[in-house]
């Protein structure tokens, strides 16, 4: 499920830096109205006419990658190769990467930079339970230190280049205000999909069976003290895949909700959801049966961006279809701005996993 929403009215609210300059989903950046960048499987494109067109520069990783821009020159971009993980970096906007770091045997996610220098990121090997660390930068990524290490993590988030949160197995949150150099556990108060954009105000999805068949429904929660405790918001995603959150400051935000794919076509329409109070009511901003969204991001209150697949094109001959719908007007009105390009996908990456669901059904 997702849920989607902005205020039209600038002089209300004052946006969050942080909050806006990131995206929901990684896959996709924008730094300004026009400039924005997306990754695909062993490529990276850029765009100058806000999504309309791009142009593509290979890298020799095949994995496919998680974006972020400090500024529009300076830009990082994780990737496989093997079953190592890659850190690609551009100081030229683009117009060339360079492979920065080898992590061998571990997925990278959480990439995060405050500025062209400070930064943070997560690694993840393959065992069972994984071994999970997260580790900061103070020169652009050239050299990573670890800030802690644990096994079996869920989720990352970075506020700026002192504040984080992780949570642990057993749901227990790890929280820093320091840059890492010591945390603080909270016990039984990790969420999934968590979102801050404030070192006080959060928000996070969690799966819980419910009453009545045991069946697990995602549902968002709302912290105003930093994760020591949580509210229920009403936003549950029973049957389907509860996506973001993605909030600009403490009342706008979005989540998406995802109807499984599967060979009969979609039986609920896919949504974006908007609040403008925080979560405590939403109404929907896009609905449309037949794709999967992949992510969201806002850059000033009136102009966003959505990305998605194509269910349609969900076929075992040929791979999804990238989508890219933009906005103008805070979310209340979608147009289709990139139709075509052939998303590639990674054998081991969440979408080959619902592809080959898909493949087993057929």
């Amino acid at each position: 499920m997702c849920c989607c929403s902005l205020i039209i009215f600038l002089s209300c609210w004052a946006i969050s830096a942080d909050a806006v300059n990131r995206s929901a989903g990684g896959h996709f950046f924008f730094v300004n109205e026009r400039l924005g960048w997306r990754a695909d499987y062993g490529r990276i494109g850029r765009t100058q006419d806000s999504g309309k067109t791009w142009e593509w520069t290979d890298i020799e990783a095949k994995g496919y990658a998680q974006l972020f821009f400090a500024d529009e020159s300076h830009g990082w971009a994780t990737a496989f190769k093997g079953f190592d993980g890659q850190l690609y970096v551009t100081a030229d906007g683009g117009n060339t990467w360079e492979l920065q770091n080898v992590f061998p045997s571990e997925h990278l996610f959480g990439l995060y930079f405050a500025n062209p220098n400070v930064g943070w990121l997560a690694t993840a090997n393959d065992l069972f339970p994984s071994v999970v660390g997260i580790l900061r930068t103070l020169d652009g990524g050239r050299t990573w230190q670890h800030k802690m290490v644990f096994r079996d993590g869920a989720t990352v988030f970075f506020l700026d280049e002192q504040r984080a949160w992780a949570t642990l197995s057993q749901l227990n949150l790890m929280v820093t205000h320091d840059g890492g150099d010591t945390w603080r556990l909270i016990p039984k108060a990790g969420m999934y999909g968590m979102w801050f954009v404030s070192p006080s105000d959060g928000w996070g999805i969690l799966p819980e069976a419910n009453a009545v068949d045991k069946a697990n429904a995602d549902r968002l929660y709302h912290t105003t003290d930093g994760g020591k405790t949580w509210q229920l918001l009403p936003v549950i995603a029973p049957n389907q895949d509860l996506g973001g959150p993605y909030f600009i400051d403490e009342r706008t935000g979005w989540v998406m909700m995802n109807t499984p794919l599967h060979p009969g076509g979609s039986l609920l329409p896919t949504q974006l959801l908007h609040t403008a109070d925080g979560g405590q009511t939403w109404h929907v901003q896009f609905e449309m049966k037949g794709v999967w969204l992949l992510g969201v991001q806002f850059i000033t209150p009136h102009r966003g961006w959505l990305a998605g697949i194509r269910e349609s094109r969900w076929v075992l001959s040929e791979p999804p279809q990238w989508v890219l719908w933009g906005t103008e007007d805070g979310g209340a009105s979608w147009k289709e701005i990139f139709p075509g390009g052939e998303l590639q996908v990674h054998p081991r990456g969440k979408l080959a996993t619902l592809w080959g669901k898909l493949k087993q059904q057929q």
